[in-house]
């Protein structure tokens, strides 16, 4: 220990039981796979956006079906209309949320202390930030799939894999990185008058977490479904067109709260759920006997380390026991 704040000073700033907790296997090992969840989500990212959107040129057994001959140019076109669709609806919901979190967060502090108000801000801030990546690599995503379908299933499967756990990895390592260095940051210099108080404070990354997703999930699902209702409307019922037939310009808002209610609400209430339940195990731990052991509370947040890699193993095996073609 001597060493390790000999080598890196800033550390010493740490009390010594704090810097154990950073040091033992266990909150390394939290630590390490949060890392490694984010690390390998930024491999995942890579992977979607080196898909060249050029209609596959060289690929002789290449199958567009009845596409148009500028479908590649349209499925540019429409893909950015809905990114930008997206981004107009989340920066217009977000405004709204700031002006709740703004609002609600003294009431917190009146209610529950400081702590709890600084946890209930970084739950808000995460939750939104998880909804946000979930958006934009769905959006980004989406139309590279399609492209590479064209050459094969196997390819446009692959995509969407990868575009998918980009927000999985990333939602989770970042909550779960985000609630130890909470704990870390207030055992050092929180003034709490037992076990029980910190952790009841740290309940409020919890809080702001779901609070966040309870707007993300119910303020998207009501615009998906408007927009769905909207387009089936005008479309199938006055004028007999089919499902998302391109003539139908309310195909667009139906894409678009495809993406922001499934996708970006669920991220947010997916991270809602995970900081809900780990908060929860750790202010009930706090209450029992075992709250002097450091090793057996992190045992909440060891269980989220280990589906973290646990995922990215069955990312790497899943092909070889289940191929896709």
């Amino acid at each position: 220990l001597k060493c390790l704040c000999f080598s890196f000073p800033c550390l010493a700033s740490f009390g010594p039981q704090v810097l154990c907790a950073m040091t033992d296997v266990i909150s390394c090992s939290i630590i390490a796979s949060s890392l490694i969840g984010f690390l390998y989500s930024v491999k995942q990212w890579k992977a979607v956006a080196s898909v060249k959107l050029d209609g596959h040129p060289n690929d002789t057994h290449i199958n567009k079906g009845d596409s148009s001959p500028d479908a590649l140019q349209k499925m540019k076109e429409i893909g950015g209309i809905i990114q930008v669709g997206a981004d107009a609806f989340l920066y217009a919901e977000y405004f709204y949320l700031a002006i709740f979190v703004v609002l609600f967060t003294p009431v917190v502090w009146m209610a529950a202390g400081k702590y709890a108000a600084i946890a209930f801000l970084l739950g808000c801030f995460t939750s939104t930030f998880s909804g946000w990546i979930g958006m934009k690599i769905a959006t980004y995503t989406n139309y590279r799939t399609t492209h590479e379908c064209w050459s094969n299933v196997t390819k446009g499967y692959a995509t969407a894999i990868q575009g998918g756990s980009v927000m999985g990895l990333s939602l989770v390592a970042m909550g779960l990185l985000n609630l130890m260095l909470l704990i870390l940051c207030f055992s050092k210099y929180g003034s709490f008058e037992s076990e029980e108080a910190l952790y009841e404070a740290i309940a409020g990354y919890g809080l702001g977490g779901s609070s966040i997703a309870l707007f993300g999930r119910v303020g998207g699902g009501i615009y998906t479904k408007a927009a769905d209702v909207g387009a089936d409307l005008s479309g199938k019922i006055d004028n007999g067109m089919d499902e998302d037939d391109p003539r139908n310009p309310a195909c667009i808002a139906d894409n678009v709260g495809d993406n922001v209610g499934d996708i970006a609400g669920m991220g947010a209430d997916l991270f809602g759920s995970f900081a809900e339940a780990t908060c929860a195990a750790l202010v009930v731990a706090s209450a029992s006997e075992i709250k002097h052991d450091w090793n057996a509370m992190m045992f909440p947040l060891l269980l989220s380390a280990g589906g973290i890699i646990s995922g990215i193993i069955t990312l790497l095996i899943c092909d070889a026991i289940y191929p896709v073609k």
